[in-house]
């Protein structure tokens, strides 16, 4: 999209002063709006990105619409923690804390002062009363017991509802993340006075499973005299989300895209999933008949189910692909997702602080490891909006001269609307006739984002 400069020829009717009102990025009517460019500097790129994605998966009719119309699928808004919607992935492993010391009869075991976790999981199996052979382990494919060296990709969307931290009631803040001896302070880039800052930001950080499982997201104040006050935080178990059979290392999209925007950001394909799925849960692989049915777990499921006759995408990728793709969405695996975190203060722990919105990769790196998803806010082109006042005619004569003849004094106001300045043309003094000649341009300034258009 080059930088464009639309000039509007206006030939106005007025009466004595007349407003002409731009809407705010509206076309004229028949004017071609482009949607896409190749990205040249003064061009815009696509005209959705994962911003358009989250606004229509957030329920935001008017930013969202122009996706909606592209026909791509929403992912899921979780208003909590993913834990809570997934049995805090702990079918594979619970956490059962460890304490130092001995505990009286009447002593509550606060986990807060846990000198460790025991990760584990126990079976009861019942012997058979014959003295037959006990029945098959139920868990097999059991992790390897090594340190897996991971890369951790914490995208943070925005925070809102923070408690204020400043005496104006309201915070500066900034982000903050921590895993094991990896810290990120992102000080120098914080929201000026604001509960319901967007942050639309990406950190990689370096982590190795099991000794660096607790990753904590956190929100400080900034302040420029004295030392920053922590506004809240949220602690998220990796290696439950890595050893969970939910897959909670990167979610799952609904559909299989290999081009676009929206392109396939995991390190493992669907069919390599479905496969690895199937042997952590002690079933045989799937069985494929063609390129269009797979039989797992004692079902078998067709593309056709999925996809109407014809309905294909430029952009999608095999038909294999896809099919394993829908066949793991209904097994109940993590889809593609943002979730909705509670912030704490250690000094108020039960008081929330306020909510962070989040999702999380993990991407193990002996993997080939995809590249991240850009959700910076995309920043609005500058643009001018040129409107060219030739002329009136027909102007009501609404005053009286001081020899009795009836005249106006003519000027033309014009603005662009959600803009407080206004402008307007030099006066055509005594016209008789309803006319008044100007050749005056007017030059409003404004900033134009394509998916908000």
């Amino acid at each position: 999209y080059q930088r464009r400069v639309r000039e509007a020829v206006v030939s106005t009717q007025s009466t004595g002063s007349s407003g002409i009102n731009a809407e705010y990025g509206a076309p004229a009517a028949g004017a071609e709006v482009p949607t896409s460019t190749s990205g040249e500097e003064g061009e815009f790129k696509e005209d959705v990105d994962w911003w358009s994605k989250y606004y229509s998966s957030s329920g935001n009719e008017q930013l969202g619409r122009v996706y909606r119309e592209k026909g791509y699928e929403n992912m899921v808004v979780f208003e909590e923690e993913l834990e809570n919607y997934f049995d805090n992935f702990t079918d594979l492993a619970q956490s059962f804390p460890l304490f130092h010391g001995k505990r009286h009869e009447d002593e509550d075991l606060d986990e807060d002062k846990a000198v460790g976790y025991f990760k584990g999981t126990f079976r009861v199996y019942p012997l058979p009363a014959d003295g037959s052979d006990p029945p098959p382990r139920m868990l097999k494919n059991v992790p390897c017991n090594q340190l897996v060296e991971v890369l951790v990709r914490v995208y943070i969307v925005k925070a809102f509802e923070l408690q204020p931290q400043d005496p104006n009631g309201l915070s500066d803040p900034y982000l903050a993340l921590k895993l094991g001896r990896f810290k990120v302070k992102d000080r120098e880039n914080y929201v000026p006075k604001n509960l319901s800052p967007t942050f639309g930001k990406m950190f990689e950080l370096d982590g190795t499973l099991p000794l660096e499982s607790e990753l904590r997201v956190q929100i400080f104040d900034y302040d420029l005299l004295s030392g920053d006050d922590l506004i809240g935080e949220t602690k998220i178990d990796l290696e439950n989300r890595f050893l969970s059979a939910r897959r909670g290392v990167c979610g799952l999209p609904k559909r299989y895209y290999i081009a676009g925007p929206y392109k396939w950001r995991d390190a493992e394909l669907p069919r390599q999933i479905l496969e690895k799925w199937c042997a952590t849960q002690a079933l045989p692989p799937p069985v494929w008949r063609g390129n269009s049915q797979v039989y797992v777990n004692g079902k078998t499921c067709c593309l056709r189910d999925y996809e109407t006759r014809g309905q294909v995408h430029k952009d999608w990728g095999p038909p294999e692909e896809r099919l394993a793709l829908y066949t793991l969405l209904d097994l109940g695996l993590v889809p593609e997702h943002i979730e909705t975190r509670t912030l704490f203060n250690p000094l108020r722990p039960e008081i929330p602080q306020g909510k962070i919105q989040i999702f999380v990769d993990i991407f193990p790196k002996s993997s080939t490891i995809p590249p991240p998803i850009n959700i910076t806010p995309r920043a609005p082109q500058e643009l001018q909006l040129r409107v060219i006042i030739y002329n009136v005619q027909d102007v009501i004569l609404s005053d009286t001269s001081f020899t009795g003849e009836k005249m106006s004094d003519i000027y033309i106001k014009g603005w662009l609307k959600g803009q407080d300045k206004k402008q307007k043309t030099d006066v055509h003094y005594r016209s008789l006739n309803g006319e008044g000649n100007f050749n005056w341009r007017f030059i409003f300034p404004f900033k134009y984002l394509p998916p908000r258009r």
